[in-house]
């Protein structure tokens, strides 16, 4: 049954994101034939010229990051919120779990949502490297540095804690939804509330996270900051890659908690009739 969610989600998404999607790719086709039209016609190589195909570049890169990544965003918020609205009859008729359906939501948001961004970079990455301002360089200043030798765990790392965080945003999503939804009447001004006040519990937390590591450095005495400090100048990007790890393990932990608590919810909203787990 999940697999026919997911297809039914999927379904539904594409026929907004892919017209995104192809539109974002033949706007940035048309601004690289523009980029090597010049090759073609020597006459056009002037001030004027250059300078409209700056600013047509410029609105271009924002057009791309606009229409790719925040369109997906938005759809993928709205279809998380009707989960409890008129879509919920339909749901609620389907020989499906409450879990398969939050499943289902939840890979269809976070595949399209990794999608529009892998999109998004390949297009930004097109559209700078030809970029009328941008000369790349065989210094090795402007050239990627791949991910190999020391700065691999760094790299990995920082990979793992942008897919937790990815993950952990849809999931704070469903939990706002699934919470607000116990006001029907007040259903969009409570599910905002949830959102602010989860964003403001994160950064607090954060901070007493912080907080408790430099505490937990001043009581562990002077030695181990300095042994530390001594560490981490001899490996600076395995440090970043655990820390971004570490990172990336907290968010799943607050990510299964509030998952388990929107499950709950949505159970009891979705089918009053069926314990609240099980």
């Amino acid at each position: 049954m999940l697999r026919k969610l997911m297809k039914y989600d999927l379904r539904a998404m594409g026929r907004v994101l892919l017209p995104v999607w192809a539109g974002a790719v033949l706007l940035a086709l048309v601004m690289l034939g523009l980029q090597f039209l010049p090759t073609w016609f020597p006459a056009l190589l002037t001030g004027s010229y250059r300078m409209t195909l700056s600013l047509l570049y410029s609105l271009t890169i924002l057009a791309v990051v606009l229409a790719v990544t925040i369109v997906c965003v938005v759809v993928n918020l709205l279809r998380t919120y009707g989960m409890l609205g008129q879509s919920a009859y339909l749901m609620f008729s389907l020989p499906a779990t409450t879990g398969q359906l939050m499943l289902s939501r939840f890979l269809c948001a976070v595949g399209s949502t990794a999608v529009s961004m892998g999109l998004t970079v390949g297009l930004l990455a097109a559209l700078t490297a030809t970029a009328p301002a941008v000369q790349l360089h065989a210094n090795g200043s402007d050239i990627l540095i791949l991910p190999v030798g020391e700065t691999a765990p760094a790299f990995w790392g920082l990979f793992v804690l942008l897919c937790a965080g990815l993950c952990f945003a849809y999931t704070v999503v469903l939990a706002c939804v699934a919470i607000g939804g116990q006001w029907p009447q007040q259903r969009l001004g409570a599910t905002v509330v949830c959102y602010l006040g989860l964003s403001y519990g994160q950064g607090i937390l954060s901070f007493a996270l912080i907080f408790g590591l430099f505490l937990a450095a001043e009581v562990g005495g002077r030695d181990l900051v300095t042994q530390f400090s001594a560490w981490m100048s001899r490996h600076l990007y395995t440090g970043i890659g655990l820390f971004a790890c570490g990172l990336a393990l907290l968010f799943a932990l607050l990510g299964g908690i509030l998952w388990v608590v929107a499950h709950r919810l949505l159970r009891r909203r979705l089918d009053p009739a069926r314990p609240p787990f099980g």
